[in-house]
């Protein structure tokens, strides 16, 4: 049922644009520019996966765990949440997040203010040519990287 009379912004399951990247795939639910406060994606991460050690300047990310467990490092602190569990990740503190298994898993991710689409699809953009212009990209979209996944 559509009323067309709706104001808002609708996205309906497996509508938004789908971005590759390494073991996960994001769906983007919110697109930048959809909502003035923030965008939103899905994410669906396999077992093993785990992000780098990274800050965002200006960003903040909230994780909801819709599928599977998760373990979610912020700061000094690091939790496991499952289903129905959320991690905030204020800008500026190191974190990052990954799936110990043993199943594949699934997060809402919120990013205020909007943003995170556009640099997910920019990373795997050059992600799939030689790679040159990651650190440019992250740079573009004051991101930095503080230790590759699985350095401790």
């Amino acid at each position: 049922m559509t009323d067309e009379r709706f104001e808002g912004f609708l996205a309906r399951r497996h509508e938004g644009p789908l971005i590759g990247r390494r073991e996960a795939s994001i769906r983007v639910v919110v697109p930048t520019g959809r909502s003035a406060a923030s965008s939103a994606m899905e994410l669906d991460v396999a077992a093993g996966f785990h992000t780098s050690l990274h800050v965002h300047e200006a960003v903040e990310e909230i994780l909801y765990v819709l599928q599977g467990r998760f373990e979610f490092r912020c700061g000094d602190g690091t939790v496991a949440l499952e289903e129905g569990g959320c991690a905030v990740f204020p800008a500026g503190i190191p974190h990052r997040f990954g799936n110990p298994g043993p199943g594949d898993g699934r997060l809402l991710m919120i990013s205020a203010p909007p943003g995170l689409d556009r640099y997910f699809a920019e990373l795997a953009e050059v992600e799939a040519g030689d790679g040159t212009e990651t650190e440019a990209v992250q740079r573009r979209h004051g991101v930095r990287i503080l230790r590759a996944p699985g350095e401790d």
